[in-house]
């Protein structure tokens, strides 16, 4: 209501000047109209009275002369009065003192001359009377003035405010409905108090205009993750059906080398989250950008991050391997033991992403993309991402993360932006972050910065040798035996008498190796079982729980992120190794004896 506010104090300034301006008017006219009107009373009154002196003069009754002009001074309030003959001889004369307020007083000077029979020259009458301004306006007229001004000043005060009213209400109704409306239809409209209601309304039509673009701008993305969900969701049916062979086919690879039997039990592992995902896409395809990301990521669980990263790298290694000048290497010698809170779908999705962008960027189909884990005295992982491709400049890096920008993928299928944008939004809804480095004609870093997380209680954080003199393996795959061998003489700097080893491929030879031989050594002896053994009835876990190792053996598997074979093995207080860790494991072995 500030125009109403801002009117009602114009117009109430308004009419009173015009009053004042009024009264100013009507006294000024008052006090000329007074003026005059006391002039001419005067100057009747002079001739009146120089006729009666005349007759006495003629008659020459002086005494009679002079007492009609003393009565008159009297009567009019005559300052001074001067009556001389026609020789100047001064018949009569009178002289009174001025009154105080003699600054707000107008004199009035009148001369009469006398004259017999029109010819002769009687004598003269020269008077001086004052008056008041307050005489002068203090009359009819001026009271006729002073309503009529009035008059004018309430005719103009009433029409005014009916006129304003006229104007104003409807404005102010209209104000109101407009925001009621925006209120209604769940649309924040700003209000400024300094504002009046056409300033405000303005304001409005502005602020409205721009959340319309902003409305048909996310109108338009919506449209577009449609026909993306759409999409998404044909891709995971036609998915399906061969992903049913080749789940189906997979218990049946028991004489392919177990290396290639994890890359291909994680491939399709991989395809089939991946048809998860977009189904679950296009199920919160109503949903925003990160309602739908947050539904996608599911619950977040602590997670091996070398392992992931490692299956992760075989895997772009393979879908690669058509060009041969790009490498992709995992350097994974700081990455023992580092855990983060994530959902493993979407990370692993986010770097195939990246090393795809990396990929995708050379310009001469070669180049080498290199991923490091590493952490810091805070408590951070960080996964970095560094290729030394083309790089991105300076104006394209800080758009990079907006839908629809990015930048060396010309000759390239994809290229819509959401990749980084989607990166992002990943990373935040992990409680992390992604920084982007880049330098033209160098290459570019990408950095994914985690909370690291506690280690979880199956994991084995560092084999403990102090006590330990002999160390047993149970493994399928002689490659694995190899590797354990080499960490074991390299710990033990080349005294290969230091830790005896004993290494087994079947249960069955371990059983009766066991029998005969190492129960005799059962404290100071070391497990390391593998879960799965081909060709074979038993698993690993099944002949620790028969020879009763629960206390002294530890699960050396590339299954240990399945919940079944964690849960069996917590009951079983069995810690777990991931296979594809082998080579990392760390050891402690201060107090280690020479066996003989």
């Amino acid at each position: 209501m500030k125009l109403t506010k801002d009117f009602s104090k114009s117009l109430t300034k308004s009419s009173f000047a015009l009053l004042a301006f009024g009264l100013v008017v009507s006294a000024i006219v008052s006090v000329a109209l007074g003026y005059m009107d006391k002039k001419m009373k005067f100057e009747s009154e002079i001739k009146t009275i120089s006729q009666t002196i005349s007759e006495f003069f003629i008659s020459g009754d002086i005494i009679s002369l002079r007492r009609t002009l003393e009565n008159s001074s009297k009567n009019s309030n005559w300052e001074s009065g001067l009556f001389l003959d026609s020789d100047k001889n001064q018949i009569w004369k009178i002289q009174n003192a001025k009154k105080s307020w003699s600054d707000f007083q107008i004199t009035l000077d009148q001369e009469a001359k006398m004259t017999f029979s029109d010819v002769e020259l009687l004598g003269t009458l020269k008077v001086s009377k004052s008056i008041t301004i307050f005489d002068a306006i203090l009359t009819r007229k001026f009271l006729f003035f002073v309503f009529y001004s009035l008059l004018f000043w309430g005719a103009f005060s009433f029409l005014g405010n009916r006129i304003f009213r006229r104007i104003v209400n409807p404005i102010n109704s209209f104000s109101h409905s407009i925001f009621e409306l925006a209120k209604n239809n769940q649309l924040s409209l700003s209000q400024d108090q300094s504002l009046d209601e056409i300033a405000q309304m303005k304001s409005w039509f502005h602020e409205t205009f721009e959340k319309f673009k902003e409305s048909q701008k996310l109108q338009s993305e919506i449209q577009k993750k449609e026909s993306l969900h759409q999409m998404a969701t044909q891709v995971a049916h036609d998915i399906r059906s061969p992903l049913a062979a080749l789940n189906s086919i997979e218990s049946s690879l028991s004489e392919i080398p177990e290396q290639k039997r994890i890359l291909i039990r994680e491939s399709i592992r991989r395809i089939n989250d991946i048809a998860n995902n977009l189904m679950s896409s296009h199920r919160s395809s109503d949903r925003n950008a990160d309602q739908a990301l947050a539904s996608k990521s599911h619950t977040l669980a602590t997670e091996f991050l070398a392992p992931l990263i490692d299956s992760l790298v075989s895997e772009k290694r393979a879908q690669y391997a058509h060009k041969a000048k790009i490498q992709i290497i995992a350097n994974l010698n700081d990455s023992y033991g580092l855990f983060a809170q994530i959902n493993a779908v979407e990370l692993r999705r986010v770097l195939s992403n990246l090393i795809n962008n990396s990929v995708e960027a050379f310009r001469e189909e070669s180049g080498m993309v290199l991923l490091r884990i590493t952490s810091d005295k805070s408590n951070k992982v960080h996964i970095t991402i560094q290729d030394n491709g083309c790089g991105i400049p300076e104006e394209i890096l800080a758009k990079l993360g907006t839908p629809g920008v990015s930048f060396g993928k010309e000759n390239s299928e994809s290229g819509s932006g959401l990749g980084i944008f989607h990166a992002q939004k990943t990373m935040e809804s992990f409680g992390g972050k992604l920084q982007i480095q880049s330098y033209p004609g160098k290459g570019t870093t990408i950095t994914l910065e985690l909370q690291q997380a506690p280690v979880p209680a199956w994991f084995v954080e560092c084999l403990d040798l102090s006590n330990i003199r002999q160390i047993v393996s149970l493994d399928d795959d002689t490659a694995i035996h190899e590797v354990w061998d080499l960490k074991f003489l390299q710990e033990d700097n080349g005294a290969k008498k230091l830790i005896r080893r004993a290494r087994f491929q079947t249960g069955q030879q371990l059983k009766e190796w066991f029998q005969f031989e190492g129960s005799k050594l059962l404290h100071n002896t070391l497990f390391l079982f593998d879960y799965e053994l081909l060709g074979q009835k038993e698993n690993g876990l099944d002949w620790i729980q028969e020879l009763g190792l629960q206390n002294q053996a530890i699960l050396v598997t590339s299954r240990y992120e399945e919940p079944l074979l964690r849960s069996r093995c917590q009951a079983m207080q069995i810690k777990m190794i991931p296979k594809n860790m082998v080579g990392f494991v760390p050891f402690h072995a201060e107090s280690r004896k020479e066996v003989s």
